[in-house]
């Protein structure tokens, strides 16, 4: 797995940060040419690549972007590549197949999600990997929370107003407050039809609390606890990333 963490070595490095903007020349006063010269020396800076060996020190994303994510072009963080980035199964057939067994979980829940307003059910097919991150990440999160929480001497000081809310309570509803937001039928409709990821009201488990719908991880109604259990019907659990195989 090649980790790229923080912020790319080169930034630092005057020479080479002179050399990626060799082509570019702005204009104080042409905002729509800047644009267009832009779009040019980054198709000049990558037919000059043409042919050449790739450099795997090579960011695809910027150090401004907050975010955290596997970069399947450069092969970085998958599982049927190598630590290296080289195409190759890894992994023993048994477990592959039981990845897809329980991949295929998270295909048919988030297959039967449907957008009221439009009446058309999520692609749980297309949103299957970042359905999956989305699910692993929350609970990775969470175990270490718990973890820190174990540490304490205390139990952490509620926040004033809310204090009928624990701490763990507030852990999901963090989590889901940034999802938060809307959409109109048409983009609701073109998100369906192309999106990677499931629209926001989706993307974490907590939408089961809001929708009364099935959940995705226990954790959250042991974290959320009679709140969680307002919905009908029994708590579905898809942890896909187990810490090991069965014996």
């Amino acid at each position: 797995m090649a980790e790229k963490i923080g912020y790319p070595q080169s930034i630092l490095n005057d020479t080479a940060l002179e050399e990626s903007f060799k082509h570019v020349n702005f204009q104080p006063d042409q905002y729509f040419e800047n644009v267009l010269e832009n779009i040019r020396s980054i198709a000049l800076a990558n037919s000059e690549k043409l042919r050449d060996p790739v450099d795997k020190s090579k960011w695809s994303t910027t150090p401004v972007v907050v975010n955290a994510f596997y970069s399947s072009t450069k092969n970085q963080i998958r599982r049927q590549f190598d630590k290296d980035g080289n195409l190759k199964q890894w992994w023993d057939d048994d477990v592959i197949e039981r990845f897809k067994d329980m991949a295929q979980c998270i295909v048919h829940q988030y297959g039967n999600y449907t957008i009221e307003d439009v009446g058309v059910n999520l692609n749980g097919v297309q949103t299957q990997g970042e359905n999956i991150a989305d699910n692993g990440g929350l609970l990775e999160a969470y175990r270490a929370y718990e973890k820190w929480e174990d540490s304490q001497d205390k139990e952490p000081p509620r926040l004033p107003g809310i204090t009928h809310l624990s701490n763990k309570h507030l852990f999901f509803l963090n989590f889901a407050q940034i999802w938060c937001g809307s959409m109109r039928p048409e983009a609701a409709i073109n998100r369906l039809r192309t999106g990677l990821h499931s629209p926001g009201r989706f993307r974490y488990p907590v939408y089961s609390w809001v929708e009364r719908v099935q959940r995705s991880v226990k954790q959250l109604a042991q974290g959320y606890n009679g709140v969680a259990m307002i919905a009908d019907g029994e708590i579905r659990t898809h942890d896909l990333w187990v810490r090991s195989p069965p014996r």
